[in-house]
């Protein structure tokens, strides 16, 4: 009896924001406030120049929007559309 892995799901997700959601999401939504909060609320106040905090709060501010925007657009994403697939990744 030859094993051919598992069995071919019955549905699929279209974009990531489907339930139930896969655990690693779950887990790394979790981090990734996490370490915004404690950038935001614990190492930035400890920097000692008040034009220091100040761009460093401007700098992790923007780091941190376009990583929420890149991670919604891609949610959003159905890796299966035909116009993704016709680009050329290579």
């Amino acid at each position: 009896m030859e094993s051919r892995g598992p069995p071919p799901r019955k549905w699929r997700r279209v974009y990531g924001c489907q339930l139930p959601l896969h655990p690693q999401q779950v887990i790394s939504w979790i981090f990734l406030l996490y370490f915004l909060i404690y950038s935001f609320c614990v190492l930035i106040p400890t920097f000692g120049l008040e034009s220091l905090r100040n761009i460093m709060y401007s700098t992790h501010f923007l780091v941190y929007l376009w990583h929420f925007f890149s991670h919604f657009a891609s949610l959003f994403m159905d890796p299966a559309d035909p116009n993704l697939r016709k680009l050329d990744s290579k």
